[in-house]
């Protein structure tokens, strides 16, 4: 968390470093087994504690889905790299920066306060919160599916050899990758004795 913060200072604009996939995949992927870890004990409410985690995880969820129904209905491959993440469209939208910094902060907090107020009160809350979400998504969705990003999509051309490795050397690479997560995995979910 003390990282996360940090993080966030020095990528507030004007953004002094940036996250890449390492850092973001770490964060997505301790998030996801924290999450997992808890709601296993408490079988009855193991739903809830995953409605949680995708309150808590609202903006990239919100990002990724909103890119991925964009992608397909513009028949663009959602793996390639494309100015239509809702950034991009706040920024089309005449929005400076900081304050598309601001709004993501709000909805993140907004959505992981939603989370903690529901899962300490009573479990009748949660239908109520996740239908106010989804109508504030649709909305959200609506609002930002007018913005024209063809300006910010220049940059993002594809160019001539995609520059991307051969398929031979991306193989034996993903092959090594997976078989660390193979080793890895066990040996450290693996139950100690004593």
């Amino acid at each position: 968390g003390g990282a996360a913060l940090g993080f966030l200072r020095l990528n507030a604009p004007p953004a002094r470093i940036f996250m890449g996939d390492s850092g973001s995949m770490f964060l997505g992927g301790f998030l996801a087994v924290t999450t997992l870890s808890l709601s296993h004990p408490l079988i009855s409410r193991s739903m809830w504690m995953l409605v949680a985690a995708g309150l808590l995880l609202y903006v990239p969820l919100l990002n990724m889905a909103f890119i991925i129904i964009v992608r397909r209905s513009e028949g663009i491959p959602i793996s390639r790299g494309a100015a239509d993440h809702f950034n991009y469209r706040l920024l089309a939208m005449g929005i400076s920066h900081r304050r598309v910094m601001y709004i993501s902060c709000l909805l993140a907090t907004l959505a992981g306060g939603s989370a903690i107020v529901a899962l300490s009160a009573r479990q009748p809350v949660w239908p109520v919160t996740v239908a106010l979400v989804f109508v504030l998504t649709l909305y959200i969705a609506l609002f930002l599916s007018g913005a024209d990003v063809s300006e910010y999509r220049k940059s993002f051309v594809p160019h001539e050899g995609n520059g991307r490795p051969s398929l031979l050397r991306r193989v034996p690479l993903r092959a090594f990758l997976y078989l660390i997560d193979l080793t890895l995995i066990p040996a450290i979910t693996a139950p100690t004795k004593g």
